[in-house]
């Protein structure tokens, strides 16, 4: 299915596929090997540009609210997820994928909600890239005492050298360029993570807002689901183990979201103390270190992101090729090739475009994304599929129904309530710029 063309997938996963023997009468111990793919592929899942993105929610939020929301999100994010591995599990020794198990629980309509939040994720995620990079080059020509173009010509500027990249057929021909781009994000957070343990030393606290600020504390809760992006990796991860290792997937899969939350808090938490209220967005703006030093942190985490993006980008053409390849699509009888190469041109213009108009609030437009579209996939979807499916495949408890009323509520209420906020305040900053 194309639902689950999910990014870096084939990189996150290794060659070997769940195994067609039948299971064995006592339980196999888990291999270190297993455990150590699980481990890394989910905290890779999960750890991305992003947590570049942290420092700023923190602000937004105060250092308390953010100290307790973000441990919150990430124990809720687990327990969603461990349910709807659960099912897959469970299902055996079918293979469902996410929107497998979602068109079993809500039908057709299930598949829809996964497609479209997925893909919307994605697209925000993309979105997302084109204004980081315009940033940081933006500030890269300021340093260097050369007054950069508007923030909307930079983003145009970006189209020639991502769409090319977003054209590659398969995943498959990115890996080396994956690999570079796992090593350019953990050398940029390395080097600013550093940078603030070193100013948090010489310098002391910087001054900060309240511990809780209640007039922008709701557009953190957005940015905090943005950053558990990877959450629809998660069954496809325990798909690639083999059947008599799949069933440790969920205690793995614990110990690395315990990892994770605390790299997140830790990473969110170290940088705004280090430099402060009105610590800028992605943090990489905000790390003033010497000249080489700092255009090395600056174009790695460009060329990180640059390779990144045809990760994101490639599974939602994906869906769109499909769509168009459909008997009754205006665009079915178009050449295959062609049919890929409008539909990747599209895309890359589309979040052109939505870069451009997100540009100058890049913090409320990542709240919004968060809110509207990483809490279904994250919080929602999972826990109904659960309640739907829970009984008829014999894994229902109570206290897991209840966890799972309360996330969707939970989930509904942050949705809106950061939602809200976001459009509400970003209309306010584009009345106030007039």
């Amino acid at each position: 299915s194309s639902t689950d063309a999910l990014p870096a997938l084939e990189h996150l996963l290794p060659e070997q596929r769940p195994s067609t023997a039948p299971p064995s009468p006592s339980p196999a111990p888990l291999r270190p090997a297993v455990y150590a793919h699980v481990f890394f592929a989910v905290l890779k899942s999960f750890v991305g540009p992003a947590i570049l993105y942290l420092p700023r929610g923190f602000d937004h939020g105060g250092l308390l609210f953010s100290l307790l929301l973000l441990p919150f999100c990430g124990a809720l994010v687990t327990f969603t997820m461990s349910v709807l591995v659960e099912c897959h599990l469970a299902s055996a020794p079918a293979v469902p994928t996410y929107g497998d198990l979602a068109q079993s629980a809500l039908g057709t309509s299930g598949r829809y909600a996964v497609q479209a939040s997925l893909a919307a994720a994605q697209l925000g995620i993309c979105t997302s890239y084109f204004i980081f990079i315009a940033r940081n080059v933006a500030d890269i020509l300021l340093s260097h005492g050369v007054t950069p173009p508007a923030s909307a010509l930079l983003i145009l500027l970006l189209v020639p050298l991502l769409a090319p990249l977003s054209c590659v057929p398969s995943l498959r021909h990115l890996a080396v360029t994956n690999i570079v781009a796992d090593l350019l994000i953990l050398g940029g957070l390395g080097t600013v993570a550093a940078y603030a343990t070193a100013r948090l030393a010489h310098d002391g606290p910087a001054p900060l807002k309240p511990w809780f600020d209640h007039s922008e504390a709701l557009l953190f809760v957005g940015t905090a689901c943005f950053t558990f992006e990877g959450c629809a990796l998660m069954v496809p991860i325990a798909a690639s183990l083999e059947r008599d290792q799949a069933h440790h997937f969920p205690r793995v899969f614990r110990h690395a979201m315990v990892v994770t939350v605390a790299l997140f808090t830790g990473f969110g938490a170290l940088c705004y103390v280090a430099i402060g209220s009105g610590v800028q967005i992605p943090v990489t703006l905000s790390v003033a270190t010497s000249g080489p030093l700092d255009l090395a942190l600056k174009l790695g985490y460009c060329l990180a992101v640059v390779f990144t993006f045809p990760l994101q980008m490639i599974p939602i053409a994906h869906m769109l090729e499909l769509a168009w390849s459909a008997p009754t699509a205006r665009c079915a009888p178009m050449p295959p090739r062609a049919r890929r190469l409008v539909a990747r041109g599209v895309l890359v213009l589309a979040t052109c475009a939505f870069a451009v108009g997100g540009a100058k609030q890049f913090d409320h437009f990542v709240s919004l994304i968060g809110a509207a579209c990483s809490v279904p996939l994250a919080f929602i979807l999972p826990c109904i599929i659960s309640l739907r499916l829970a009984r008829p495949l014999k894994i229902h408890t109570r206290a897991k129904a209840l966890l799972a009323h309360v996330s969707i509520a939970v989930g509904l209420l942050g949705a809106i309530a950061s939602g809200v906020t976001a459009i509400v305040e970003w209309r306010q900053e584009q009345l106030a710029a007039r």
